[in-house]
């Protein structure tokens, strides 16, 4: 069907040593295989080539991945040599097989599929904030997101509620996504019956309920945008030994980057434990009472203010609403840069975020050292995130050349052991000869 082998020669990995043509681990727990194509691929299947003159079982079980995505498991037959695993066309660049409560040994992997240039599908919820109603026999909640999918309980790697009443798990993306699926990791050694009937939802919307008994689920969820995902099982213990949120942003910046925690936030005054920080925490949610949205304490000349040390290229000012209460008090705010109005909100009953451009077509980049939103006369002023969108790849030129020493982190032998915030900067030369200075990726380190 104009598919091509796509593992030929590539980079690969594994957690083990191999012999003759087959590879082989050195341990039985946690194992796993990678491969890093050439290019972005679009995967038909992958075929997993068994070892044939011992220990064929141990194969069962493998689950096999293109890029973030879930293809399905290998389910061992006896005297089978080869498997299949469909990938439904998932856009990747690495073909991964994960094996956690066996030795893996692959005697050939081949993957199926076409160049392509879609978008690749993320694992969004690794490692985020998570919550459930209760917590059974040690199952915290954030056992969900720590990365381990054996499905067996003693590993310390499941969930598990208190009590077979109604039960809720939740996931904090922390930003806005559009949800392709979500995979959901069952327990093995036991109880495997009680996943089923469970809901999966992103925000409000359903995605679908578990069905059956399975070791591994993928709930489509046709692209729906959200920041929270919830699973809810009713008359039953909720476990859950992985939750996978397979995703996009919802909006590609493309060079753009969010500069807002670089800033420190100060507002007029602060009411019902509302901080200014708040509104820099990364965290979208835009219900008051989940501890992320700031609150000034008097509706008199109500302000925010985000302070850099240096001037800043602003491009772009989004502000994310309260949605819970009181959502029209955002109605009139004004958005400065600097001593620049980028523009005032008008307030949409089903818009919950504004975006208020600071450049124009006279003046397409604007540079300010501080970010001030100002609620109209006689209101409360409630941000529940703040970002400030900016181009590192603008050209500073000399009116806005800063010192990028003063007042960063440093290390002296004295302070051996604490964790520094290193921002590295370089400096590029377009075609047209300015430099132009750019702030690469932090590097986080004990020093130098």
């Amino acid at each position: 069907g104009g598919t091509e082998c796509l593992v030929v020669q590539l980079t690969v990995t594994q957690t083990g040593n191999g012999w003759w043509s087959c590879t082989s681990t050195a341990g039985s727990s946690g194992n796993v295989w990678s491969v890093t194509l050439d290019k972005l691929y679009a995967v038909s299947r992958v075929v997993i080539h068994n070892r044939q003159d011992c220990c064929h079982s141990r194969i069962n079980l493998a689950k096999v991945y293109a890029g973030a995505v879930y293809c399905g498991d290998v389910n061992f037959v006896s005297g089978k040599s080869a498997y299949e695993i469909d990938c439904g066309g998932a856009i990747a660049k690495s073909i991964s097989v994960r094996l956690p409560y066996n030795y893996l040994t692959l005697c050939e992997v081949q993957a199926f599929g076409v160049p392509s240039d879609g978008v690749v599908l993320q694992n969004v919820a690794a490692g985020k904030t998570t919550w459930q109603n209760s917590v059974g026999w040690g199952g915290i909640s954030s056992r969900a997101v720590d990365g381990g999918i054996s499905g067996i309980w003693g590993r310390a790697t499941c969930t598990h509620s208190a009590s077979a009443a109604f039960n809720q798990w939740r996931v904090n993306l922390m930003d806005s996504f559009v949800v392709d699926s979500v995979v959901l990791y069952n327990r093995l050694d036991c109880c495997s019956s009680r996943l089923a009937g469970a809901k999966v939802y992103v925000g409000d919307t359903l995605c679908g309920a578990v069905e059956g008994v399975a070791n591994v689920y993928r709930i489509s969820c046709n692209n729906v945008a959200g920041s929270v995902i919830k699973i809810a099982q009713e008359g039953q213990y909720l476990t859950l030994c992985e939750v996978q949120v397979l995703g996009i942003p919802v909006e590609d910046l493309g060079n753009m980057i969010n500069i807002a925690s670089d800033g420190k936030a100060t507002q007029s005054n602060t009411g019902w434990n509302g901080v200014a920080a708040r509104a820099i925490d990364g965290n979208i949610a835009n219900r008051y009472f989940d501890g992320s949205c700031s609150h000034s304490g008097s509706p008199n000349n109500a302000w925010w203010n985000l302070e850099f040390l240096d001037v800043v290229n602003v491009k772009t000012v989004v502000i994310y609403n309260r949605k819970d209460c009181c959502a029209e008090r955002i109605n009139g705010a004004s958005v400065f840069a600097g001593d620049v109005l980028c523009g005032t909100i008008a307030y949409a009953a089903d818009q919950d975020v504004y975006k208020v451009d600071c450049g124009s077509d006279e003046v397409p980049n604007v540079f300010a050292s501080n970010i001030m939103i100002k609620a109209a006369p006689n209101q409360y002023l409630t941000l529940c995130e703040v970002k400030v969108l900016s181009n590192p790849f603008v050209e500073l030129g000399t009116d806005h050349l800063v010192n990028l020493a003063f007042q960063k982190p440093h290390h002296s032998p004295l302070q051996g052991g604490v964790v520094f915030q290193h921002v590295l900067w370089t400096v590029k030369s377009p075609a047209n000869g300015q430099q132009v200075l750019v702030p690469t990726q932090p590097v986080l380190d004990g020093g130098w």
